[in-house]
């Protein structure tokens, strides 16, 4: 039989006119010997510029493949013939092709480097499980090599479920991925998916100047250029996150170190905190904020400066602040430090509370009152996914 040491069919078909049953060798194996083999065939492929003969038995590629089923039961010239020619198509990826019409998946081993030929020997002979198969290899390629990448390489294969699954988690924590190197890498396409994402966690701003960092290794037109900008500002976009507003009585005073926002985590699950929500009063057209999370020991979890671009000079604006994903552990206390330049009046709150069915902060001052805290309208935050018991 046209078999190797591992069970696979080799390129040369079978030297014997039959297989004898051997019913101690699993079907499976010897469904994997028929490949190529003589026995009982009754298609020959003339295959490549070589005119490789590989033998086929035409009642397995019917019920596996709708492009054999339309060559064999229709009207084509095929359907008499016992000798088929494949002219622009690859000897040992036509086994490849027949070892999964025979024998499935077991028979064949996907990996990044047969991937795209795999891809387009599947798509040609319209085996549809063969590219779900591709398609799921993919997916768990993207918690291996992170959902940048696989975005990059799904341009070829334009899977729409492998373009969702990235942009979940890219648009996630967005801020995270783009000061990674392969943020720098992605084609113009996959730019335009996540710049033009329906929910991000991040401000127009942010998308803005990720843009202008991408664009000064890729370069852009000038026309071009200007055409993503008013993509980002035009489209409508939310976060992609819970936005858990903060009740309470309201004052404003000028800022102080002293009223730096304190809670207590009281959910049954961690958090994952995105941003926060800050009103502001100020005449500058342009407020700086610095803000500072720690935990209860005073280390510092997260840092970082905002510039606020402050259109509502005459009244009160709520800047929003995104960063990255930054977790937030149940049973532990935190707090939110701001500070702004120049000086201006902070919202302050009067018995701060949140509603929402699972997420639960309870919000102490430094004194272990509850009275005053410094001024956020809300939290961007999302409860963390379980983790899967063995993973």
């Amino acid at each position: 039989m046209a078999c190797d040491s591992e069970g696979k069919s080799v390129f040369r078909p079978t030297s014997y006119p039959r297989m004898d049953f051997d019913p101690s060798v699993p079907a499976s194996m010897r469904r994997k010997c028929m490949v190529n083999n003589q026995f009982l065939s009754d298609v020959t492929f003339d295959v490549g510029p070589s005119h490789q003969k590989i033998f086929a038995h035409k009642i397995l590629l019917v019920t596996a493949s709708e492009y054999f089923y339309g060559m064999f039961s229709g009207n084509f010239a095929e359907t008499r013939q016992t000798e088929v020619r494949l002219e622009s198509v690859d000897a040992q990826l036509f086994l490849t092709i027949l070892r999964y019409i025979y024998c499935g998946t077991d028979a064949i081993v996907l990996n990044v480097a047969n991937l795209r030929d795999i891809y387009s020997y599947s798509h040609r002979f319209m085996l549809n499980e063969l590219n779900n198969e591709v398609c799921t290899f993919l997916e768990r390629r993207v918690e291996n090599e992170g959902p940048l990448q696989v975005l990059i390489d799904n341009r070829f294969f334009d899977f729409p479920s492998i373009d969702d699954n990235c942009l979940q988690i890219i648009c996630k924590n967005p801020l995270y991925f783009f000061n990674i190197e392969t943020f720098l890498e992605i084609d113009k396409v996959s730019l335009d998916l996540i710049m033009c994402a329906q929910q991000i966690n991040c401000t127009d701003d942010q998308l803005l100047a990720a843009f202008d960092i991408w664009n000064g290794r890729n370069h852009f037109s000038e026309e071009e250029a200007k055409e993503m900008k008013e993509k980002i500002l035009n489209c409508k976009r939310s976060y992609n996150c819970t936005k858990l507003h903060l009740f309470g009585g309201m004052i404003f005073t000028m800022e102080s170190e002293d009223e730096a926002l304190r809670f207590y985590i009281q959910s049954d699950s961690d958090i994952e905190l995105y941003g926060i929500g800050v009103h502001i009063k100020s005449i500058s057209k342009v407020v700086e904020i610095h803000m500072t999370i720690e935990d209860d020991m005073g280390a510092e979890i997260t840092s970082d400066m905002f510039e606020y671009e402050n259109k509502l000079t005459n009244t009160v604006g709520v800047a929003d602040l995104f960063f990255e994903k930054t977790v937030l552990y149940t049973h532990c206390a935190y707090k939110i430090s701001l500070r702004t330049m120049p000086c201006c009046e902070m919202l302050m709150l009067l018995d701060p509370y949140v509603c929402h069915d699972s997420i639960r902060l309870n919000f102490t001052h430094s004194n272990g009152s509850n009275r005053y805290m410094q001024g956020l309208a809300y939290i961007f935050c999302e409860e963390c996914p379980p983790t899967v018991p063995g993973l």
